[in-house]
């Protein structure tokens, strides 16, 4: 089995340091705007995308829902599934967990929670008892999803907000940092402040 990592920007940075036992399969990174023979930690840039040995599975280190969207649809059968999970990490009992999540440093998943697949969560990001997150969402650092929220797929939660319990989150979703959602959304759209409210476009 041998592994190839998309993007060479700041998230393989800290994708790198939870590879743990995969490592060793990794022949290194692929990034179509950076120069070959360059490296981040241990592993050498070699070549664009197009690059990619065809035979190599895929772990996609991007951290722009959209563009993490169009990889997993142009490379869906040859991406890596395996969870890669931070040691510090605290996943709880019974939580459900689909497939190619990257989960970073003390992130929190409490029990009963359902994560879909290419998901993000971001360091210290707390998923609470029962939410539900649905597929290529990004959750970054600080943020918590408080019990039984649910978040659609496509969305990024930003640094520091919070999504009281019980919500529910559309598609395509943008939550700013540092917001606090304090009722359901229903349409797709990017949502600031405190409580949050849908920004113009």
């Amino acid at each position: 089995m041998q592994i190839s990592i998309i993007g060479a920007g700041g998230h393989t940075r800290s994708l790198i340091n939870i590879l743990g036992r995969h490592a060793a399969f990794i022949d290194g990174i692929y990034d179509d705007n950076l120069t070959e023979g360059e490296s981040i930690g241990n592993f050498h840039i070699l070549g664009p995308v197009a690059a990619i040995p065809q035979n190599h599975l895929l772990i996609i280190s991007v951290g722009d829902a959209m563009t993490r969207y169009q990889l997993f649809k142009t490379f869906n059968n040859r991406i890596f599934p395996d969870n890669l999970i931070h040691k510090d990490a605290i996943i709880e009992p019974y939580v459900k967990m689909g497939k190619a999540n990257q989960i970073l440093s003390r992130v929190v998943v409490n029990t009963n929670a359902s994560i879909g697949d290419f998901n993000i969560l971001n360091t210290a990001s707390v998923i609470e008892h029962e939410v539900q997150i649905g597929n290529n969402n990004q959750i970054a650092p600080g943020a918590i999803l408080c019990g039984r929220a649910k978040l659609g797929s496509h969305c990024f939660v930003g640094a520091g907000a919070i999504v009281t319990e019980k919500l529910s989150i559309s598609d395509s979703t943008i939550i700013g940092a540092g917001a606090t959602v304090v009722s359901s959304i229903t349409e797709p759209g990017t949502y600031i402040g405190i409580p949050a409210k849908k920004s113009a476009p």
